[in-house]
């Protein structure tokens, strides 16, 4: 279908062209207002056809006709549309923030640590330094043990940029020398590191040493010089000598629990002046100690050492019953080439007239004996002669009949027969007492005594003891002294020093059956084990409480091997 549009122009004036126009202008806005408010759902296409035209019918040109209003066409209905099915909703997503680029972690450094310090044994070295970066990092306090390095303390830092802190590795309790480091781990603020190394130095204790003299001593010859120091106890001290140019160590001792040692420098035996001086060993807590030199100067007359310069009393003293001063003068024997008055016990005697011998061979002339055995009557006359020389009546070794006082040289201090005396009387058991000596208490240079094997170590010396002192047994006779020496020959050869497995001495005591299972600890049984006297005393009263007498015990001992 084609419909053909006509436009006609209305004359100017024309009063009905005008209104017609109204009219459509109204009509074409009312369906534009309706298009808007309810649009089409689809759009027609009007230009498909290339003929189509469009006619438009002209206003009625009768006048006073009134017009007629154009309808405009009704609106086109919408088509009411199906909703869609609700879509599933997605969650939010948070948006991930872009990374913030972060710095690379800082070099660490340490301040304060390394270098050195010595401190004493027992006392902690502290150290204090600081860290950057800090920021609550853990430090490691290192120590070396020789193979590897180990923590002994771990520290936490503050939280500021650098922090101070202080290392306090435990006190050490022996002098060593120690190194320390400090080990960090990364983080990320700050990069790993090990430190130099801090050394310390753990000090022994100074060692102390009194009583020890500086000063120069003269010291007379054959003679010792002994001084008492106080050192630490437990330690141990070396008593050296300087020879040439080197310290040479002549004996080691150690300070007893109350820390007073007795030190003695050997005999002086010739004019050299020697230097002594002490070494105190170094132990864990303390360091080696040297004492001062000790210069040694030999004084007076030059006279040899004696073996043996002791007391007499207590080994072979005190026999057959009697008192001092009052010893029948029938039991003692005078020396063959001496006055008759002069008298000493009979072995005494013996071993004078051996040293007499010996002492004519190398003089050509017997010993001069000018004083021998002293009743208590003679020793009171003499104090009463000699106040400041005489010994209190009763006391004296001349009393005891073991005791000479020699002339013809021998009196004089540092004489040819003098000094001969003194490296000779001893191997007859003859001595010259230290109190008699050059700087004993009472100088005597003519005073000799008797102390027979002590002095001598000869067995026989022991074996003439012996028949001295079986005079105070009740079966003491010829024949049982005889069965006596029979049997100690047989069971020591009559030495006091002779031992076999834990029998001792002249007698061959049984030590344990006497002094008990500890009797090697006892100071009783080691005062037995070195006289002589007191061993024979202790077998002749063991012979007469167990055998009744000497021969019974030889058979016993014949029989049984012991007796």
């Amino acid at each position: 279908m084609s419909s053909t549009l006509h436009r006609s122009t209305p004359a100017r004036g024309d009063g009905r062209s005008g209104r017609a126009l109204t009219a459509s202008l109204a009509g074409v806005l009312t369906a534009v207002l309706a298009f808007t408010v309810a649009p089409p759902a689809l759009a027609t296409d009007l230009g498909s056809d290339p003929g189509a035209t469009e006619t438009v019918a002209p206003e009625p040109t009768t006048p006073d006709a009134p017009s007629t209003p154009v309808t405009p066409p009704a609106p086109t209905p919408t088509p009411t549309s199906t909703p869609a099915p609700p879509q599933p909703v997605a969650p939010a997503v948070t948006p991930t923030p872009t990374p913030t680029p972060t710095a690379p972690p800082a070099t660490t450094t340490v301040k304060g640590w390394d270098g050195s310090r010595t401190v004493r044994i027992g006392f902690a070295a502290g150290r204090r330094f600081t860290v950057t970066p800090a920021l609550g990092r853990t430090l490691h306090v290192q120590r070396f043990d020789g193979k590897t390095w180990t923590t002994i303390q771990t520290l936490t830092a503050g939280t500021g940029t650098t922090a101070e802190l202080v290392a306090r590795p435990p006190a050490a309790k022996t002098g060593a020398t120690i190194r320390y480091r400090l080990a960090i781990p990364a983080t990320s603020t700050g990069k790993a590191l090990t430190s130099a190394e801090w050394v310390v130095t753990y000090r022994k204790h100074a060692t102390s040493v009194s009583g020890w003299p500086r000063a120069t001593t003269h010291v007379p010859y054959g003679r010792t010089a002994s001084r008492t120091v106080t050192i630490q106890a437990g330690r141990s001290v070396q008593l050296q000598r300087l020879v040439g140019s080197t310290w040479t160590t002549l004996s080691t001792s150690t300070v007893p629990s109350s820390g007073q040692l007795a030190v003695t420098t050997p005999v002086i035996t010739s004019a050299s002046t020697y230097a002594y001086r002490l070494r105190i060993a170094p132990t864990d807590t303390h360091e080696v100690r040297m004492s001062a030199a000790w210069t040694i100067v030999p004084s007076g007359p030059v006279m040899p050492p004696q073996r043996y310069n002791g007391e007499v009393r207590n080994v072979v003293g005190t026999w057959g019953g009697f008192s001092n001063g009052h010893i029948p003068t029938s039991t003692l024997c005078t020396p063959a080439w001496a006055a008759s008055h002069h008298k000493v016990r009979c072995d005494a005697n013996a071993a004078l007239t051996e040293l007499n011998a010996a002492y004519r061979n190398r003089f050509g002339t017997n010993l001069v004996v000018t004083s021998t055995y002293r009743t208590y009557a003679q020793q009171v006359a003499l104090k009463k002669q000699k106040p400041t020389l005489a010994a209190t009546p009763g006391t004296s070794n001349h009393g005891w009949g073991l005791a000479a006082d020699l002339g013809g040289g021998v009196q004089v201090w540092g004489s040819p027969q003098h000094n001969w005396m003194r490296a000779n009387a001893n191997k007859y058991g003859w001595f010259h007492p230290a109190w008699a000596q050059y700087d004993g208490s009472l100088p005597e240079p003519w005073h000799w005594e008797y102390a027979g094997a002590v002095a001598s170590g000869r067995a026989d010396q022991s074996k003439a003891l012996a028949m001295q002192l079986v005079r105070t047994q009740p079966w003491n006779s010829e024949t049982q002294r005889g069965c006596l020496s029979t049997l100690w020959q047989a069971t020591s050869g009559w030495s006091y020093t002779k031992a076999v497995g834990q029998r001792r001495g002249i007698p061959q005591t049984d030590m344990v059956r006497a002094f008990g299972p500890s009797w090697t600890s006892s100071a009783t049984a080691t005062a037995f084990r070195q006289n002589p006297k007191t061993q024979i005393e202790w077998g002749l009263r063991d012979i007469t409480q167990r055998r009744g007498n000497a021969c019974a015990a030889l058979s016993t001992y014949r029989a049984k091997g012991t007796y």
